[in-house]
């Protein structure tokens, strides 16, 4: 939030612009999911961006990387390396298309695109 929000102000991009890219423990490994706005569930970038922007809606392409095994430290869990492969490969490249997506067709589009491949 610290980066975005200055730079965003300067250039004039209103927060309903921006688009988060983030991790989402709240979805199976590698499943991509768009939306406006939203809580930041304890994700501490989504609370700084949330801080810095003065509000919660800005677009979100959520990466899903699952809850951690019971018992495990969710902040050791979210900072360790990621299991790098074809499924990781595969969810940035649609987390990619699905930034694509919502510049050029919008988010209500790039839903529709997104959400049914799975």
């Amino acid at each position: 939030g610290e980066g975005i929000a200055p730079l965003a102000q300067h250039l004039g991009v209103s927060p309903e612009r921006i688009i988060a890219v983030h991790d989402e423990l709240d979805l199976p490994v590698n499943k991509i999911r768009l939306k406006l706005g939203g809580n930041e569930n304890g994700h501490n970038g989504l609370k700084s961006l949330t801080e810095h922007l003065g509000t919660r809606d800005y677009l979100r392409v959520r990466i899903g990387i699952a809850r951690p095994p019971k018992g495990a430290s969710i902040p050791d869990y979210v900072l360790a390396p990621v299991d790098a492969g074809p499924g990781f490969d595969d969810a940035i490249a649609l987390a990619a298309d699905a930034v694509k997506e919502i510049i050029t067709s919008g988010l209500n589009k790039a839903q529709n695109t997104i959400h049914s491949k799975g």
